[in-house]
Parts: C-alpha cells; sequence; structure tokens
C-alpha cells in the first residue's frame, strides 16, 4: 500500500522524506520491491521496474511522463530507420548496402530464437508478441554495433516485455527501454558467460549459483523448473 501510494502521487520519497534526494528515494524504493509486489499490485510492476533500471529518474517524477513520451518517440524513429513490418506481421530490413545481407540474417538468427521462447506460455505464442520481440531486438542490435545481438538476450528481453505487456499500446517502445537499460548493466557478463560452455561455467556464474540457491532457494528452484540459465543474470 506504501508503494502504491507513492507511485500514485508520484513521490518516492515519501517514505523517509528524502525530499528527492536520489540515493534515499532509490533505496526507499528498492527496500519497498525487495520482496515483490503483492497480489493485486502487478499493475504497478512496470513503473517500478523503469525506475530501478534507471528509465526514469527517481527523484524527479514531475519529468516521468515527459520522458516516456519522448523514448517512446526515439524508440519509433529508431524503428523506422532499419525495419518495416507490414499488416501481415511480415518484416522488411531497410538497411542498404553491404551491410545488409548482413542485417537480413541477424534478423533470421532473432527470429529463430524468439520462435523458441517461452512457448509455454500463451503470450509468447500470439504472433504480434514474437513480432515485437524481434523488432526489439533487431532495433537494439543496430543502435548498439559494439553488443549487437548475442543468442540469449531473447530470453532477458522476453521479461521485460512479459513485464510491460500490461500497457499493450506501448509494450513494445518500453520494453526496448527497459531491455537497454538492463542490459547496460549485464552485457559484459552476459556475452562472456554465454561464451562458456555448459560443463564448464564461468567462476562467476558458479558464485552466483551458489549464492542463489544459498540465500534464495526457492528462486533457485524457479529458474531450475522454466529452463531459465543462471548465466543470464551473471
Amino acid at each position: 500500500e506504501l508503494l502504491r501510494r507513492c507511485l500514485e502521487t508520484k513521490e518516492t520519497s515519501c517514505a523517509d522524506g528524502t525530499g528527492g534526494n536520489t540515493e534515499g528515494s532509490d533505496s526507499v524504493l528498492r527496500m519497498l520491491c525487495f520482496r515483490g509486489l503483492h497480489q493485486g499490485s502487478s499493475e504497478l510492476r512496470p513503473q517500478v521496474w523503469k525506475l530501478l533500471l534507471g528509465c526514469l529518474p527517481v527523484a524527479r517524477p514531475s519529468e516521468w511522463n515527459v520522458l516516456q513520451s519522448e523514448m517512446r518517440s526515439l524508440y519509433a524513429k529508431y524503428k523506422s530507420e532499419v525495419l518495416v513490418v507490414s499488416n501481415e506481421l511480415k518484416f522488411e530490413v531497410k538497411v542498404e548496402g553491404s551491410r545488409q545481407m548482413e542485417a537480413i540474417h541477424l534478423l533470421q538468427q532473432i527470429q529463430k530464437d524468439v520462435d523458441r521462447t517461452r512457448q509455454d506460455v500463451d503470450h509468447f505464442r500470439r504472433p504480434s508478441t514474437r513480432v515485437a520481440l524481434i523488432s526489439l531486438l533487431f532495433v537494439y542490435a543496430h543502435v548498439n554495433p559494439d553488443v549487437q545481438y548475442v543468442q540469449g538476450m531473447n530470453e532477458v528481453a522476453a521479461v521485460a516485455f512479459h513485464v510491460m505487456s500490461a500497457d499493450p499500446e506501448y509494450e513494445e517502445a518500453d520494453a526496448f527501454w527497459c531491455f537497454t537499460f538492463l542490459m547496460r548493466e549485464i552485457k559484459v557478463g552476459f556475452t562472456q558467460a554465454l561464451e562458456q560452455s555448459a560443463d564448464c561455467p564461468s567462476a562467476g556464474v558458479a558464485a552466483l549459483d551458489r549464492l542463489l540457491r544459498t540465500y534464495d532457494p526457492e528462486l533457485a528452484r524457479h529458474l531450475n523448473k522454466v529452463s531459465c540459465p543462471i548465466a543470464v543474470f551473471a
């Protein structure tokens, strides 16, 4: 209830009177969210993710609506420069010249991975969901040529998309930005971990696995049950 009141009034510093102090506001928000949102509060999750990932400034709530609008418009611009999606949900790559074949190959690789993503969940079996995931991953690869796309990023993007699907009108754009900010934190360890074989995980992955099993065995069992590799979070 406290978290809901803070977000509804756009005052994330209300719990301790931090008065707009970024560090204090962020700490309060993390404290309130640490054990997850209670049943009946799931509609708060998209906004909480945007704040915790840094998409929106915790201490400047008056700017949230404007920033969200700007970020959604910027994503639309990025997408329009490299990709066209027809009414029949078919793709057309707009990259020309020597990079065209590379871009087409990349799109095909992303499509192949997304078509296998979370097919046990009805939402991810929908063609519109798969098209949105493919689009945002392709745009991310274009905007971030130093990282591009690595197999497994589809699973990370799927989590962000699932959370942002509470607002169908903007789910693709919002998921893109949440994925982008999340990848800033995990891209180095993520790509390094994926280079390791399953039989010889990196020291960081192994250490994280031990810590997770020790301090949150319930989450460890859940990740194992849904076949989500711990390397994604290392």
